[in-house]
C-alpha cells in the first residue's frame, strides 16, 4: 500500500471553492491489503496528533439522524 498526498477544491457540494487536503490509498497487493487495520492505524494516528482536538460530529449528518458519523 501507497499513500498519495492529494489536495483540491470541490466545484459543487458543501465544500464548494474549499480547498480540501487528504490522499490516495493505492493497494499494490490486494492479498495483503487489510482495511480495517488500515482504518484503525489511521484512526490512532489522527488521534496521536489531534487528541485534544479530534470529536465526531453530533448527529443530524446527511440521512442519518441519531447515530454518530462512525457508527
Amino acid at each position: 500500500m501507497h499513500l498519495q498526498d492529494i489536495s483540491f477544491r470541490p466545484t459543487f457540494n458543501k465544500w464548494q471553492g474549499e480547498l480540501c487536503r487528504g490522499f490516495f490509498i493505492h493497494v499494490i497487493d490486494p492479498l495483503l491489503f487489510h482495511p480495517y487495520r488500515l482504518s484503525l492505524a489511521l484512526l490512532s494516528a489522527i488521534l496521536a496528533v489531534h487528541g485534544r482536538d479530534f470529536k465526531w460530529k453530533n448527529p443530524p449528518y446527511e440521512y442519518e439522524y441519531k447515530r454518530l458519523p462512525i457508527d
